[in-house]
């Protein structure tokens, strides 16, 4: 199910973890390098939701990610890129406080809740709950469990519900539902959220054409509002119509504008393969997996910038 994260303060919260710091030198690493408590005001002035600072995860002697340093800025999309196990939900759950570093600092600012569709449910919504009563939690952060939802709150959940197009399944037992369908109701609870940070795992996932459409046209809305979207993708397509992308493989190969990262270079670093660069004789191009303008033609106009998100 989607989790709800909400706190009580809007100051600057941030937290040095050394707990595991053994595990993480056994993973490789020649020193342990743990983060003092960052300046609220200097990010601050760069309008940052989360900040994250030489943050290191490592289970056991297995390390996930290294030294990942990254800003989330309100008012913009960021794209995670990478392989399978590159720690994209692993930092995904970082920048959630579900997760502790083992080494780094995470802060917020000016962040009063946060929102996270997971990409995979534990219990599968056992609970004989309608899909009602799943948007309804969206607004537990700021009405409670126990207190009457106001006006507000009940147009807040309709509008969730329309723009998810889940609002023909409000009486429907979520059980009941298609992968997809619940996929949808998710992600509905988290808009209902209106969540200053919204975290979104692999969200097109499970989803048809139209609902990837929908979705991604109201995330760009979220940004719009003012929300600091971060959200995993397999999808280059979509990647590249984010503000930022980090391209991750045990850590941050390279993040900035999609049109630097999304490059050849990069791309063999994170996923390992050979470059094609050059080779006239290979089927697809001189580019990774199979020339990346040639898959995804509007990927980049000649002047390098990324096209608008479709509405």
């Amino acid at each position: 199910m989607s989790t709800l994260h909400s706190s009580t303060e809007t100051s600057a919260k941030s937290w040095n973890s050394q707990l595991a710091l053994d595990e993480h030198l056994l993973a490789g690493q020649n020193e342990a390098h743990v983060v003092a408590a960052c300046d609220d005001s200097e990010h601050e002035q760069d309008n940052s939701a989360a900040v994250l600072d030489d943050v290191c995860l490592a289970f056991g002697t297995q390390e996930v990610l290294h030294r990942v340093s990254v800003s989330f800025r309100k008012g913009t999309t960021t794209a995670i890129v990478g392989p399978n196990g590159s720690g994209k939900t692993s930092l995904l759950r970082i920048v959630a406080g579900f997760t502790h570093p083992t080494v780094g600092t995470i802060c917020w600012h000016d962040v009063a809740n946060i929102a996270m569709a997971e990409q995979t449910i534990s219990a599968d919504f056992w609970m004989p709950l309608r899909v009602k009563d799943v948007l309804v939690m969206g607004r537990y952060v700021t009405t409670g469990a126990f207190k009457r939802l106001s006006k507000q709150d009940r147009h807040t959940i309709a509008e969730a519900a329309r723009r998810m197009d889940v609002g023909d399944l409000l009486s429907r037992q979520i059980g009941e539902l298609s992968g997809g369908q619940k996929r949808r109701v998710r992600l509905a609870m988290c808009l209902a959220q209106q969540a200053d940070l919204l975290l979104l795992d692999e969200p097109e996932s499970g989803l048809d054409i139209t609902s990837q459409q929908r979705l991604f046209a109201e995330i760009d809305k979220e940004r719009q509002r003012g929300a600091a979207v971060v959200f995993t993708t397999h999808t280059l397509s979509e990647a590249a119509r984010s503000d930022q992308v980090l391209l991750l493989n045990h850590g941050a190969v390279v993040h900035g504008a999609a049109s630097e990262v999304l490059q050849d270079d990069n791309l063999n670093k994170a996923f390992g393969l050979a470059s094609t660069s050059g080779d006239a004789n290979h089927p697809c191009g001189n580019c990774i997996f199979g020339k990346l303008n040639h898959l995804e033609p509007k990927l980049f106009d000649k002047q390098g910038q990324k096209p608008q998100w479709r509405s």
